[in-house]
């Protein structure tokens, strides 16, 4: 069964009749017909949405300063306001640098940077930014060049620096240079004097034309009475008049002047009191009126209350209804205030008006005061009740109700039906040929009418049939032609399974899945009506399902189907009928909460996730991008994905839990830019709660449904919000967290918003930055970034936190700047920055340095002199000193002289005895040679001796002999002297024998000085190391013995028979033993002569001895020793213990050398019992 709804049971049934006949329609006129139908028909479809939030400020006066904040003024005083806190001026009696007057009429900021407050009786105020003073202006009866009167009702600065003032008392023209004022006042006598007294505003047009409106509007006065408009002439300085007349239809309709304003078309607008609204025509002089028209509520005019007839002036107590400000906002929409009217908007292109009262709107009152657009967009209107900051919109966005109230799905069929699935109302359908809505509902009876309430997801099948999901089970198949339903699966075992419902896709090999929550993923056979396949969770298995709460399915144009579930994304292969979640990508996106999948036409992959943001990611190259909301995304919490005909992506996202979703929000992403805009409540968006529900028609429109109903988009239509560069601004600064407030000679001689750096202690080293961004219209959205260079080498993110600490900074230079990141994801195009230097401690500071400088000079000094007088005084004491010891040194030297002499006399007497010891030498070489002579000579001598002497003996033995053999025939007395001649024969053979003896010893000798004498070869040769020993041991003894002081001395030679023969050179291993020996001899002489013991007797015992490779020679004499002290020097050259010239000294250093050059050592062990000089040879 099906129900036609035609139109919101909220609109009367004469409406819902003038619906019924309307035939086919366009798209626009659905969109057009729904908002009609939801019974929004009081405001024109070609102006968009206006929202009016009042802030706690009042509303007679405002104006902006140059540093982006807003100034309000009313009854209490003057307040700034820079976005999020105020701060109040009031007049204070005690200070004469407060506000003169509470009640504040008017407000200006010039272009010098101040602002000019004036008030309802005390005269007109200057406020300095700088010192934060007001300077006061009042009226002074006697000084004509004083203000001419004090109750201030109107300021302006024109295009060449001039501030013009309006009173109550005249016009005035304040000359900046000298203080003095020129006042312009009416003159009845004078038609080109002021009109009128009351000067109630003022306007510089284009042109540079100067516009006065007089009158007061606060009195019921007839339209005739004082007042009017006049134009000042520089030139002259007159003015010329426009005045109402009764009989003039092209004159004011009063003359009570309220508003001026110029549009960008150049029409020049007069607002009056009463039914005021005039365009004015500047040549002729000529005013159009535009009056209102109660058959034509929608005509251009001044507002008025809803039933007003457009007779009366709206007069409420003392004030009177009329035109109290008109202005242009960006978009070329006049904007019409109403005192005691409301408020009306006048589209100047199209010519549609809408009107906004107490009753229709989010006005409090009717009573409209002022108007001001800030440097950052904001249209900013006073009123009786407040300041209101309004969000106004080009764009329209429908709010359908109409289809329920939790749209969780939309189709499109073939016949571009649109099928909107409810989770708790059934099913709808809107017909865009007539605008019909049709619900389809459950009927008891029918089973061809819808199974359940419950429809979770709507999909056309390849074949484009409908089909409808049940969040209870089981599936319906819309029959068209039958207008009916065909219900599968059915039977009671496989809804169980299938109950929690979520999601469903027909792939194009025409399986049928269907996602569940809690219950995992279902393969279903449309045709058996079973269950093919059940795939859930399967603990530490990555190629099963990831979560078993599935949000969406989306098949790719690869034909893999991808799987969004509450813990992450997974992908079905078609090929291989597996889950995968190995891509880096799928990792990335594990324990995320997947509430949309979309593919765009390129083939990019969009993951929309609850509480991340959005991904994309490129199949082919495997990149994959992230935005959030500090990208310009308005919420993390996305809800669908749709790509539109104008190359945009359109996303909606909302805030609050996922089965309750709030404060949705679209937004436009432009791919190209990565760039978002975001649209809300404020640009006229309705307050839905989105859900994952979107639909792209097949002409582009865009669906996008939730909680509270849903919207559609018309790409075509929507304008761009127009870019500001809103300022930045630091708004305060505190020191350890204690607000730091300017004061003269203070840290902050200015507001810290003007300062250029600030200098600090190093004491006060922990510093807060306040700051804000003048975006008053997405204040909420702004996310903020700081530096403090070179301190911080990045931006800090801070995000929508308005303040910025540092502690313990150390000494140095530092700027600090902040910046803001706006709605849309853009940078701000402008930055606050602001130096500070923090001091080094004065020991860490020039004049710091520069004392330790002076305290060190002062130091050194001092001890200069200290040490001056102490090292004269030491001076002083050490030449005393040095006179007694230079006394000393004298004796020192004296005695060191002596010493020296004696040394030098000794030294004398060393080289004497050294010439001596070399002339010796030389007589020793000579008399080698001359004994070499000699010896040479003596050989032949010698050789007679022992060859006759042997001769002798042999020829004795003969003569014997003979004698024998003669005695035996001789007589007894001549046998008798034969027998003596044998006796003096046998006497004389001894004698001969001791002769040949010796004769051959001396022949020895004589070898053995030729030998000694000529130096042999020098070559080594195999010696018997015992013969040269043995033979040069009697040489020495009997040369010792030859000398003028010989010694008995015992030799005990004890050579070892097994020594044999040793290569060495004989004549100069001869030596060794000579020179040895002889330095026993000495020894043993002086022990003898310095003790005549005659039990002392010298002893010379020389040995050899054999141990394996080695021989050793020790010469042993029992002398007095040699002392340690001197055992180790009688080796070097030169060294003698002998006196005079009784030694050289080379002796046992010829020795040494003699034996290091046939390699082997000496050793010497002395004590007082003798001598020991081992020689060890190696053989």
């Amino acid at each position: 069964m099906k129900i036609i709804i035609t139109c919101s049971l909220l609109v009367v049934a004469v409406y819902c009749l003038h619906v019924n006949d309307l035939s086919a329609q366009t798209a626009d006129q659905l969109i057009d017909n729904a908002l009609l139908t939801l019974g929004q028909d009081s405001e024109s479809p070609e102006l968009g949405p206006v929202e009016f939030e009042l802030i706690d400020a009042p509303g007679i006066a405002i104006t902006e300063d140059p540093n982006g904040f807003m100034w309000f003024g009313g009854s209490d005083g003057l307040y700034r306001y820079d976005g999020h806190e105020y701060v109040h001026f009031r007049h204070e009696p005690q200070d004469s640098m407060s506000l003169s007057d509470n009640w504040v009429e008017s407000l200006y900021a010039d272009s010098e940077g101040m602002v000019w407050v004036g008030t309802f009786g005390g005269g007109l105020n200057r406020f300095d930014l700088e010192t934060n003073t007001f300077t006061h202006f009042r009226h002074q009866a006697e000084n004509p060049a004083s203000l001419s009167q004090d109750t201030v009702t109107a300021i302006i600065e024109d295009s060449k620096g001039t501030l013009w003032i309006g009173t109550h008392g005249g016009l005035n023209r304040y000359d900046k240079k000298s203080g003095t004022f020129t006042r312009y006042l009416h003159d009845p006598e004078d038609p080109t004097s002021l009109s009128n007294n009351q000067v109630r505003t003022l306007y510089e047009d284009a042109e540079g034309t100067l516009w006065i409106g007089t009158g007061s509007p606060n009195l019921t006065e007839t339209p005739g009475a004082g007042g009017g408009l006049n134009r000042f002439h520089p030139e002259t300085q007159t003015f010329t008049q426009y005045l109402h007349d009764p009989g003039d239809s092209t004159s004011l309709i009063n003359n009570k002047i309220m508003s001026l304003y110029e549009d960008s078309r150049g029409t020049f607008w007069v607002g009056t009191s009463g039914d005021g609204l005039h365009s004015m025509n500047r040549k002729t002089g000529n005013f159009i009126r535009h009056r209102f028209d109660p058959k034509e509520p929608t005509k251009l005019s001044r507002p008025f209350i809803s039933g007003s007839t457009g007779v009366e002036d709206g007069c409420v107590g003392f004030r009177c209804g009329g035109v109290s400000f008109i202005h242009e906002d960006p978009h070329g929409i006049l904007w019409i205030g109403g005192l005691e009217g409301g408020l009306n908007r006048y589209d100047l292109q199209t010519g549609a008006m809408s009107h906004h009262e107490s009753t229709n709107s989010s006005l409090f009152d009717n009573s409209i005061w002022s108007a001001h657009e800030s440097n950052d967009g904001t249209l900013w209107i006073g009123a009786w009740s407040g300041m209101y900051k309004v969000y106004a919109s080009v764009n329209s966005f429908p709010l359908f109700q109409n289809a329920g109230d939790f749209i969780i799905s939309f189709t499109e069929d073939s016949d571009h039906n649109i099928w909107i699935g409810n989770w708790y109302s059934s099913l709808y359908k809107i017909d865009r040929t007539n605008g019909f809505y049709t619900n389809y509902i459950p009927q008891e009876n029918d089973s061809t009418s819808l199974h359940s309430l419950s429809v979770v997801a709507t999909r056309i099948d390849p074949s484009g049939n409908l089909f409808v999901l049940y969040g209870n089970g089981g599936f319906s198949q819309y029959n068209n032609s039958k207008d009916s339903f065909e219900h599968f699966f059915m039977a009671p075992e496989i809804r169980t399974e299938l109950d929690n419902s979520r999601a469903f896709v027909e792939d194009t090999q025409k399986r049928l899945w269907v996602g569940t929550i809690e219950k995992g993923l279902y393969q279903l056979d449309l045709q058996s009506e079973t269950i093919v396949n059940h795939y859930t969770k399967i603990q530490d298995d990555s190629t099963s399902l990831i979560d078993n709460t599935i949000q969406v399915i989306h098949e790719s144009k690869n034909g893999d189907l991808w799987i969004g579930t509450e813990n992450g994304l997974n992908t079905f292969k078609k090929n291989s009928n597996r889950f995968s979640s190995e891509i880096a990508f799928q990792r990335f996106l594990e324990g995320k909460f997947i509430n949309s999948v979309f593919e765009d036409l390129e083939g990019n992959i969009w993951i929309g996730t609850w509480g991340d943001g959005l991904y994309s990611f490129n199949l082919i190259t495997g990149r994959s991008q992230h935005y959030s909301t500090s990208d310009g995304l308005p919420s993390d919490k996305v809800a669908a994905i749709l790509e539109g005909d104008d190359d945009f992506f359109w996303i909606s996202t909302s805030e609050g839990q996922r089965s309750n979703p709030t404060h949705g929000k679209i937004s436009r992403f432009d791919p190209k830019e990565k760039s978002f805009i975001n649209f809300g409540s404020h640009d006229g968006l309705p307050e839905i709660g989105f859900l994952n529900a979107a639909l792209k028609t097949h002409d582009g429109l865009l669906f996008f449904g939730g909680v509270g109903g849903f919207t559609i988009v018309d790409p075509t239509k929507i304008h761009e919000p127009i870019k500001h560069s809103p300022k930045i601004a630091l708004t305060g600064f505190r020191i350890s967290n204690e607000e730091i407030l300017q004061a003269p000679n203070g840290i902050l001689e200015r507001p810290v918003y003007l300062e250029d750096s600030i200098e600090l202690s190093y004491q006060q080293n922990d510093v807060t930055f306040d700051y804000t961004a003048f975006s008053y219209s997405d204040s909420e959205q702004i996310q903020y970034e700081y530096q403090l260079k070179p301190y911080d080498s990045e931006w800090v993110s801070a995000r929508s936190q308005r303040s910025a600490r540092y502690s313990q900074i150390p000494p140095g230079e530092y700027q600090f700047r902040v910046r803001f990141i706006d709605g849309r994801g853009a940078y701000s195009a402008n930055e606050a920055a602001i130096g500070i230097r923090i001091l080094s401690p004065w020991w860490r500071t020039w004049w710091g340095y520069g004392l330790y400088a002076l305290v060190f000079a002062a130091g050194v000094y001092a001890v200069d002199r200290f040490q001056r007088r102490r090292l004269i005084a030491k001076e002083r004491e050490k030449v005393h000193e040095r006179e007694l010891e230079q006394a000393k040194e004298i004796e020192r030297a004296y005695q060191k002289l002596e010493t020296t002499h004696k040394k030098l006399a000794s030294a004398h007497e060393n080289l004497k005895s050294a010439q001596d010891q070399l002339v010796q030498q030389e007589k020793l070489a000579s008399l080698g040679q001359l004994t070499a002579g000699i010896a040479h000579e003596i050989k032949n001598p010698l050789n007679f001796v022992t060859n006759f002497s042997d001769l002798s003996i042999e020829m004795i033995e003969e003569a014997r002999v003979e004698l024998q053999a003669l005695s035996n025939q001789l007589a007894t007395e001549d046998r008798k002297r034969v027998d003596e001649t044998l006796e003096i024969l046998d006497d004389v053979k001894p004698n001969l024998e001791k002769i040949q003896a010796h004769g051959k010893r001396a022949d020895r000798i004589v070898k053995s000085m030729l030998q000694h004498s000529k130096g042999g070869t020098g070559k080594r040769e195999l010696n018997d190391l015992n013969a040269i020993v043995k033979e040069f041991t009697n040489l020495s003894f009997h040369g010792m013995r030859a000398s003028k002081q010989p010694i008995d001395v015992i030799i005990d030679l004890q050579l070892d028979d097994t020594v044999g023969k040793v290569t060495l050179i004989g004549e100069d291993f001869s030596r060794v033993i000579v020179n040895l020996c002889n330095n026993a001899f000495d020894a043993m002489r002086e022990k003898l002569s310095e003790n005549p013991d005659e039990n002392y007797k010298p002893k010379l015992t020389v040995r050899t001895l054999r141990k394996e490779d080695t021989v050793t020679i020790e010469i042993q004499d029992n002398g007095p020793g040699i002392p340690d002290d001197i055992k180790d020097k009688i080796l070097q050259p030169f060294f003698t213990t002998k006196h005079g010239n009784a030694g050289t000294g080379l002796g046992l250093s010829i020795t040494h050398d003699i034996i290091k050059a046939h390699g082997g050592g000496i050793d010497i062990k002395s004590s007082c019992q003798g001598t020991i000089f081992s020689v060890t040879l190696i053989t």
